[in-house]
């Protein structure tokens, strides 16, 4: 059956975790541990291997029953592994037997999924968002070796939480490019949307320096998009030229 990687990460000592997904129920195999999916379509899936190659570990979920997928995954200066991707539906989706779970906030759609694993491959906590009523997914994770940052979606014009005090509202009835940063132990520190949007947009990655964000993604149509306010009290603007989609970065302060 079906396996993807879509993101890989490097530990300091040079281990190895590469995120994606498996097909289906049946065991997988990646050179002696083995992943078993909980669901007959995509499952989230993480591989560890050693600097030489050797694989060490696979996790997905043991618990779900419907797709869930990793998008994207980093790796901070303690050795603590963090995957983000999404769980469809309102169920909930065990990462590790015994270990983390999480519950989606909407049936039959997308949830923005962030999990943390341990080196051995432990899920230590989940998160989804805590209120929304239509679909987010998390497509991009970075850290600094200590916080996290992580961009994707959300859809319509609701507000969500994302943890205790830390809401974002969107301006679009469509998609719009959302950042969050948590720290290590999985709280909120903020989260941030465009304020104002001539059609939708996406966040699909990002990078982080000593003092900075890089958010990169598009946005739909030649509308003006402002996506924050900058150290001067100015507008962040950027304004598309092509009537579909148009490639877009923003720097954030961290």
């Amino acid at each position: 059956y079906a396996t993807s990687f879509d993101d890989i990460v490097i530990d300091s000592a040079g281990y190895i975790y590469a995120a994606g997904y498996k097909f289906d129920t049946p065991a997988s195999d990646f050179g002696g541990p083995i992943a078993t999916g909980t669901f007959g379509g995509n499952n989230a899936l993480i591989v560890k291997y050693d600097p030489a190659g050797a694989p060490q570990w696979a996790k997905s979920p043991t618990t779900g029953s419907n797709i869930s997928y990793f998008n994207s995954i980093t790796v901070d200066n303690s050795g603590n592994i963090f995957a983000a991707g999404y769980q469809f539906g309102n169920a909930l989706y065990e990462y590790t037997a015994g270990g983390a779970s999480a519950t989606g906030q909407v049936a039959a759609q997308n949830n923005a999924v962030l999990v943390k694993y341990d080196s051995s491959g432990t899920s230590i906590w989940a998160k989804v968002p805590d209120s929304g009523t239509t679909p987010t997914e998390f497509r991009g994770i970075s850290t600094d070796g200590t916080d996290l940052w992580i961009s994707g979606y959300q859809e319509s014009s609701d507000t969500f939480t994302y943890d205790t005090d830390v809401t974002v509202t969107g301006i679009n009835a469509g998609d719009n490019a959302v950042i969050l940063k948590y720290d290590a132990d999985g709280n909120g520190i903020w989260g941030k949307a465009a304020t104002a949007a001539g059609g939708p947009g996406w966040f699909y990655s990002l990078t982080v320096t000593s003092d900075n964000v890089y958010a990169a993604g598009y946005q739909n149509n030649t509308g003006d998009f402002t996506y924050g306010i900058n150290e001067s009290s100015n507008d962040v603007s950027a304004v598309g030229v092509n009537s579909g989609l148009n490639s877009v970065i923003v720097k954030y302060v961290k």
